[in-house]
């Protein structure tokens, strides 16, 4: 089988994921909110999350000015054809809000030091 992952390492590597995917939030924003959730989630819970569980625990989790857009995330991403909008101002207060909290990770925080 394969050896074990560093949590550290794995930790680097989710971050580095959302980070880009955060800088593309407006490409691509149900892989951007949902993938951020789900890191959100494991940094405070340690368990591994899939998009749809890590956007559910976000609903509960999250400041509620921010949970209509991972709820509209959620919709579009369990039926693709759904349509509407993703209002810009809430893209811009969800990745700025991620970002905060990713810079509180350990890792994250020694890194820049």
């Amino acid at each position: 089988m394969f050896p074990r992952v560093p949590e550290e390492d794995y930790i680097t590597a989710i971050i580095g994921d959302v980070a880009e995917a955060l800088d593309r939030i407006y490409a691509d924003p149900i892989y951007a909110i949902l993938n951020a959730c789900r890191t959100l989630a494991f940094l405070q819970t340690r368990r591994v999350y899939s998009k749809e569980e890590g956007g559910r625990w976000a609903l509960e989790q999250l400041p509620a000015t921010l949970r209509p857009l991972v709820q509209t995330a959620l919709i579009h991403y369990r039926d693709a054809g759904h349509t509407g909008a993703f209002p810009v101002a809430l893209l811009d207060a969800f990745r700025d809000y991620a970002r905060r909290e990713l810079k509180r990770t350990p890792v994250m925080a020694s890194a820049e030091s």
